[in-house]
């Protein structure tokens, strides 16, 4: 896959040096212009990979041009810093410590017994908790499956706290960005725990993987890639099959259909989705049963061989 797009790269930047336009280069490689840079696998898309790629270059070139012992001088400023931070470092903690003498000083002088009772109240106290067996060497010991098992409460029991600590406003926005990117990864992973699966491809049901092999039995394409001829993504939109790169099939039965939804208004509304996208040349063909196969898509590729 990786090999033919380094292919398609190559041949439109050939036809870039020969002064062709975006729409020429669209109908020498049979390849859609697409809307913007966005729609992968379009001219638009490949142009702007080379454009990236060109300015990296460059852009890399010219910085060691005017900079050659740039590397050099990165390591040394690292290699100053870190000596900086050390001894910044070292010198907080010789402060910390001086502080620490100077109060240990001032409750001396106050209170030159302070420590000899806190040492004999902490020696109490442990004698107490040995005499009532709180305090033994398996207490430690007992804690362990407790610890453990309050930790696997605590866990999904502080994130449930943390989900109900966001607002509301802060959860739509959100929803409303990521709906149509969670959508789409929801489908995914329905299609691969059905199962339904057919070389490399996953499928939403058993009538749109045999709607695949209709393609293959007939020749009209040999095998399908995910996400270049099969599921195919189209803005917010996501196609379930696009033949040779030259027309959309949508299989789509009646019976899955909302109550106040038609074939004419799924049909505009998938239109709709192409037209915007760029794809307003490209036929769009919805089945609605395995039977239209022949009689649509079939058909299509009889004339268009005529």
């Amino acid at each position: 896959m990786e090999q033919k797009h380094e292919k398609i790269k190559s041949q439109v930047a050939d036809l870039i040096k020969k002064s062709k336009s975006e729409k020429e280069i669209s109908k020498l490689l049979d390849i859609p212009l697409g809307s913007n840079f966005r729609d992968r696998f379009s001219i638009k898309w490949y142009i702007r990979c080379i454009q990236l790629k060109n300015i990296a270059s460059l852009g890399g070139k010219a910085v060691h041009k005017k900079y050659p012992d740039l590397n050099k001088r990165l390591v040394k400023f690292m290699h100053l810093k870190t000596k900086e931070k050390v001894k910044n470092d070292s010198e907080f903690a010789k402060y910390m410590h001086k502080k620490a003498i100077e109060r240990g000083k001032i409750t001396l002088t106050k209170n030159p017994e302070h420590f000899k009772e806190m040492a004999k109240i902490s020696h109490q106290n442990t004698k107490i908790y040995r005499k009532d067996n709180k305090y033994n060497e398996n207490y430690c010991v007992s804690r362990l499956p407790g610890a453990k098992k309050g930790g696997k409460i605590a866990g999904p029991n502080n994130i449930k706290i943390m989900r109900k600590s966001l607002t509301q406003n802060i959860l739509s926005k959100g929803g409303k960005k990521g709906g149509p990117i969670g959508g789409r990864k929801t489908v995914e992973i329905l299609r691969k725990r059905k199962g339904m699966k057919y070389g490399n491809v996953y499928f939403d049901s058993a009538m749109e993987l045999e709607c695949a092999r209709l393609f293959m039995k007939y020749n009209i394409v040999n095998n399908f890639t995910e996400g270049y001829d099969c599921h195919v993504k189209i803005g917010t939109k996501d196609f379930d099959f696009f033949p040779q790169r030259k027309l959309f099939v949508e299989f789509h039965p009646l019976s899955i259909f909302d109550p106040n939804e038609t074939y004419e208004s799924y049909y505009n509304k998938r239109r709709f989705a192409l037209n915007d996208a760029g794809y307003s040349d490209y036929p769009l063909i919805i089945l609605t049963n395995l039977n239209e196969f022949e009689e649509k898509v079939l058909f299509y590729f009889k004339n268009e061989k005529k």
